[in-house]
Formats: structure tokens, sequence, C-alpha cells
């Protein structure tokens, strides 16, 4: 159409009126929320000189976050962002994965699961190294047990909380239950588990069984989910699509809602949300930032 009209002719400003007026009416339609800045939240250098993040866990208002360059695990708490260094390499060690329930902080390396008391900064094995593990990509806690997802023998285990540390070893998923994690990324756990794929879906399970979703009331595809995060107490679902610098919000059926978009959640590493605070929190490399919830 613009190839009809010069540029400096009334038709052509007219047209391009129209499309700006069309696109604005989209974004509003899709609730999208672009950012050129985000405020910054804390900088990891305030708890240790060339302090860096690599994951990150909440549980209500206590953060606590993974530093795999320096080996070292902070907490953080978001309402007085008062901020520590609970353990430290001797502790670390190899750790890929972090989890938080109540005044702990949960690990896995080669000991076990470590468990870190987040007022003392002392450190227990909990749970021996077990033989019978495949390939454990993530650890996670929830109601006070310990859930570990285990791509190599296609099984989420769970740890029941004791009296004195956890229970022996069981299967979330139920007996008759066959699912590849093959190809998953993350885990959370609401009451439901959550694991993402390589595909940008997602595979949900209730009560040790698969249940099915899908998201609905978005056009475009979501290529590489990096991250996910919602709780018990969250209404919404968050993704972070790298690929496409934002954050995709959905229901809990797997109705679209909104997203945030910013170029620079291209370099994210992960993403903790609390809806009390009206806050997504973006960890990148030394720095969380706070994305306001609308």
């Amino acid at each position: 159409v613009f190839k009809q009209f010069p540029k400096n002719s009334d038709e052509y400003k007219q047209i391009n009126e129209w499309l700006n007026k069309i696109a604005e009416r989209e974004v509003e339609a899709y609730k999208i929320h672009k950012f050129t800045a985000v405020p910054l939240f804390f900088d990891m250098d305030l708890i240790k000189s060339g302090g860096s993040g690599s994951r990150m866990a909440l549980y209500q208002k206590s953060a606590v976050i993974l530093d795999l360059k320096n080996k070292a695990i902070y907490s953080l708490t978001l309402d007085s962002k008062q901020a520590s260094i609970i353990a430290g390499a001797e502790i670390v060690k190899e750790t890929q994965t972090i989890a938080t329930h109540g005044k702990s902080a949960y690990i896995l390396n080669t000991d076990g699961i470590t468990r870190v008391s987040i007022p003392s900064k002392s450190a227990k094995v909990d749970i021996i190294n077990d033989k019978n593990w495949g390939e454990i990509t993530q650890l996670y806690a929830f109601a006070g047990n310990l859930y570990l997802l285990d791509t190599k023998n296609n099984s989420i285990w769970k740890y029941i909380a004791a009296e004195n540390g956890f229970s022996a070893r069981t299967s979330y998923l139920n007996s008759d239950v066959s699912v590849s994690f093959d190809k998953t990324r993350k885990m959370v756990i609401d009451g439901s588990v959550w694991v993402t794929t390589d595909s940008g879906g997602i595979m949900k399970f209730t009560n040790g069984r698969p249940e099915a979703f899908s998201f609905k009331g978005i056009a475009d595809n979501i290529s590489d989910i990096a991250s996910i995060f919602t709780s018990d107490e969250d209404k919404y679902l968050y993704v972070l699509d790298k690929n496409s610098q934002r954050i995709l919000v959905f229901d809990k059926e797997g109705n679209y809602q909104a997203q945030y978009q910013w170029d620079e959640l291209k370099n994210a590493d992960d993403l903790v949300v609390s809806e009390e605070e009206k806050k997504i929190y973006v960890l990148i490399a030394s720095k969380i930032y706070a994305i306001d919830i609308k």
C-alpha cells in the first residue's frame, strides 16, 4: 500500500498513523509491557566482591542464590534486603541446583542432599548420595518435602519430611505412568509438578499422573523456556523465554494473561516471583532486577 503514495503525501502519513494505532491497540489487547530499563533491586557485590548468581530459589520472602562461579550460597530477604553468605566452597562443591523451604537451603552434590541452615549457616547431609539416582537435573522443595528430577531414569524422586530428617526414596509418579524426561529442563511445584521441555512446552503432573496442559491465547511460539516459576501462593505461571527477551504470564489452565519485554532478559539466569510484593525478580549475573507486576 505504501508504494502507491509518495512518502511526503497526506495519504502516506494517514496510512502510517493508522498502522501505528493498530500496533498500539495490539499491545494493549495482549497486555504487552515493554521496558527499556528495569530498576536494580540488589547487587551481589554488596555481599561478596565479585559475587555472581546462577540459580535462585524462593520461599515466601526469603530467597537463596547459588553462585557457581565462586562456589557460594547467599541468602536475601526480599522485604528488608538483608543479605549474607551462608555457605562456601567446602559445602557447595560441584552443586548445580538449589532449593529452599522454611529456614533452610538445600543443595545436591556428591555427598547427597545437604541442608544449610540460613540463620546459623551450619550444614548437614540429610540424604546420603543414592547409587540409584541417575542424572539429577533439579532439586525442589515443597511443603517440606524434597523432589529430584531424574532425567536418566525418567523419574521424579520424592523424600517426605519426617521428625528426624526424611523418608526413604519413593517415586512421585504412579507405577503405571511411563514418561520421558530426556529433553526436560526445569521443575517447579505448587501441588502439581510442572516440568519444562526443550521444545518450549510444559509437562504437568497431579497426584503422580500426567495432566493435559497447553498454552492458549498466544499466537507465536515459545521457543526457549529458560526458567519457570509458580508456587501454591501464586495465581499465575511465569515463563522466561530468553530467545524472545520476554516473560510470559499464564493462568494455571494455560490461558495467556500478559507479557513483559526487556532486551536484557536474553542474559537472564533465573527468576522468582512474589505476587504479594507484585514483583518479578530477575537474576542476571551479579544483579537482581525487579519488574513491577501490572
